[in-house]
């Protein structure tokens, strides 16, 4: 409850761009790129520095054109948080600021950047069904970045999934096979039963009930789409929650226990900012 009051508390969000809060002294160009994106050289110089929210560590920016236009790859990770009551739940049960995870997906022929994810609203358009549904569907990236951001006020964090040399996961020579899998997710529903969600975010030593198959909530689904496409998860998808993929968690690629996951991880977290 010390949490959930803290998160209240934190609302709205407010970007910090400096100032007596967030003054952050500027590095040149080859410093930053050297020091802070030792992994992603691609930030290029509208990259700052700025706090995502008052409490938390300072975190490097990465502006929504850039990623939407250049950066943003199949398999990458989006990470949120949340101010609705449900997504406080979610937060107060993982003790994490992400409420929501969802993955981002490029169309090898188009180029165009989508967020795929499994959401609780129907709030926009399906592009694979072309419908407003809640559960499994692929929206535009910029809008569901936009969109968020103006309606809730709070974050937007961004990882790359780094892959080793040589892997095949998310080659746009399965694009094919990829929609298809999509396809048949984007049937499904949200899961609604919040119990159900908390069981698999507690870990239970018990492994959690999974009664209904025609629902799945977000970070199943990521675990779900990222073990079809050959990324070495050794759990079973319902048992991550959003905080599994953000820094917060260094146990995703452990190589001490799982030996296949030499070569994976996620890039260091940016701040989505929107370009003014």
């Amino acid at each position: 409850m010390v949490f959930l009051a803290t998160r209240l508390s934190e609302r709205p969000f407010k970007f910090s761009c400096g100032g007596s809060s967030g003054a952050v002294t500027q590095k040149s160009e080859k410093q930053k790129n050297s020091s802070q994106n030792k992994d992603l050289g691609w930030v290029g110089e509208k990259q700052q520095m700025g706090c995502i929210y008052s409490k938390r560590k300072y975190m490097p920016r990465i502006w929504l054109s850039e990623l939407v236009n250049r950066v943003g790859q199949t398999g990458d990770i989006l990470l949120f948080e949340g101010t609705s009551l449900f997504g406080l739940f979610e937060e107060c049960v993982t003790i994490s600021p992400y409420s929501h995870v969802a993955m981002l997906v490029r169309d090898p022929q188009t180029k165009r950047l989508f967020v795929w994810e499994s959401s609780n609203a129907d709030d926009l358009i399906d592009h694979i069904t072309h419908l407003h549904k809640d559960g499994p569907r692929l929206v535009d990236a910029r809008g569901k970045i936009v969109e968020y951001l103006q309606k809730y006020g709070t974050g937007i964090i961004y990882r790359r999934l780094i892959k080793p040399q040589g892997s095949s996961a998310f080659s746009p020579k399965d694009w094919s096979r990829f929609k298809r899998f999509m396809e048949h997710e984007a049937r499904k529903h949200f899961e609604r039963n919040p119990m159900d969600m908390a069981e698999s975010w507690t870990r239970s030593m018990i492994k959690p009930r999974k009664l209904d198959l025609s629902t799945v909530f977000c970070s199943e689904e990521v675990a779900y789409t990222w073990k079809e496409a050959g990324v070495p998860l050794e759990r079973d998808p319902d048992m991550y929650c959003p905080q599994d993929f953000s820094e917060l968690d260094q146990d995703l690629f452990n190589v001490a226990d799982n030996p296949g996951a030499a070569g994976w991880g996620l890039s260091r977290s940016f701040n989505v900012v929107v370009d003014s």
